[in-house]
């Protein structure tokens, strides 16, 4: 992600290897997006993030996810 040094907003994101679940991908950069960084301190993030769900079956988690 990269973060306005001025502000330490985030500006824009990038991911580099998605879910292939575009809900779970949506949900990281919806969070990202607004996440803040201490002015004149960061410029770019790498931020590695794993999902992982317990006590759904497959079947459940494709009903939920058509």
């Amino acid at each position: 992600m990269n973060v306005s040094a001025k502000t330490g907003q985030v500006t824009s994101i990038k991911i580099e290897k998605g879910t292939d679940n575009g809900i779970l991908d949506a949900a990281c950069l919806k969070a990202f997006i607004t996440w803040r960084f201490k002015p004149n301190t960061v410029t770019k993030a790498r931020v590695p993030v794993t999902f992982l769900m317990r006590g759904y079956r497959k079947t459940e988690l494709e009903q939920l996810f058509p």
